[in-house]
């Protein structure tokens, strides 16, 4: 920070800057108004940011490089979640022909487009839609820190692949009660498991967290998750997420009468093998993911006419427009069946 005092009738400013490996203050006097002062003061810092910043930054580092560093420097505090997911993307342009080598700062549009082809090429557009997004996010700080005037990200478009059918993420209604049953049926841990998820729509993660003192009455205290990489502890993903899920008496019950402290001492991996292989067992034409049954559970209550605002607040979105947007093409059936219910009743009324 720098300091500015009158001295007499005019101003002097000094300023902390760091030479030869060591800090020492830089002085000027003589400024006839304040206003002067500061516009020098201003300018010797930004000096010493750049330095700072190019110490750290050196103008020839490679993509992956400067990729490296910027989350060094910019992203240090986040959650080890969201680590994993950008470290990935640090890892894929390490390995990619076409940025593995490429300067950083002298990186064109039309480089950023081929790299976002080539990664299209073999992942579903949402997925290259989120690399696009921390590339862009880490070259605008580098416009902001001077190192470039434009963006290479900026206006480049997301290719891909299109993602599955909606339907094969979901269980068949008649799969998704056999399910239940036969979980309900033989009490184990990966059963237990599965049949918090299928009668709550909780997150793997979530569920794995619980402990006893969340267990009450027939609600569950969604309150925290584990992370899948570390196994810790963390808070939820949103602060929406922390929420209160009315479940049967009896599953609380049974939960309560077999745990006690942390319930689950196994890894997300182990439980959605386990849960693929029971579900190839029970012949289901859908194999889906745990994820898979967190839509199971919400479809099945939209398709039984539950409100879609308590079908969000169970799911722990932030509104209802995620809800609507994660289930549009089922909302839409059901738009068609209350079209379809509407004339009908004024057909029977006009004849």
């Amino acid at each position: 920070m720098a300091s500015i005092y009158k001295r007499g009738t005019t101003y002097t400013v000094n300023v902390s800057v760091v030479k030869n490996g060591k800090r020492v203050r830089k002085t000027k006097s003589g400024f006839k108004t304040k206003r002067d002062a500061n516009y020098w003061a201003n300018d010797i810092e930004n000096r010493k940011n750049n330095d700072e910043l190019s110490a750290v930054f050196a103008p020839d580092i490679t993509v992956p490089e400067y990729f490296g560093k910027w989350l060094e420097t910019y992203k240090g505090n986040i959650k080890s979640s969201s680590m994993t997911v950008y470290l990935a993307t640090l890892h894929t342009i390490e390995r990619s022909d076409i940025l593995s080598t490429t300067k950083a700062f002298k990186l064109t549009r039309a480089r950023a487009q081929q790299y976002l082809n080539e990664f299209g090429s073999t992942h579903i557009r949402s997925t290259t839609a989120k690399r696009k997004t921390q590339l862009k996010s880490a070259y605008q700080d580098a416009v902001l820190d001077g190192f470039i005037k434009v963006n290479p990200f900026e206006r480049t478009i997301v290719t891909g692949s299109d993602p599955k059918d909606n339907d094969l993420k979901f269980l068949e209604t008649d799969d998704y009660l056999l399910l239940i049953n036969e979980t309900k049926l033989v009490p184990t841990i990966n059963n237990d498991i599965i049949l918090i998820g299928a009668l709550t729509g909780a997150r793997i993660g979530e569920i794995l967290a619980l402990t006893t003192d969340d267990i009450k009455d027939g609600i569950i205290d969604v309150n925290k998750t584990e992370q899948s990489a570390t196994r810790t502890i963390d808070t939820t993903k949103t602060k929406s997420s922390v929420r209160l899920i009315d479940v049967p008496v009896w599953l609380t019950d049974r939960l309560n009468s077999s745990y006690q402290g942390r319930m689950f001492n196994i890894s997300q991996g182990a439980v959605n093998k386990a849960f693929k292989k029971l579900q190839t067992k029970l012949e289901f034409k859908n194999i889906v993911s745990f994820h898979g049954l967190r839509h199971t559970h919400a479809s099945y209550l939209l398709s039984k006419d539950v409100s879609i605002d308590y079908v969000s607040q169970r799911l722990g979105h932030a509104n209802t427009a995620i809800t609507m947007k994660v289930y549009a093409h089922l909302l839409s059936s059901k738009r068609l069946q209350e079209i379809d219910k509407t004339i009908s009743l004024f057909d029977k009324g006009l004849q």
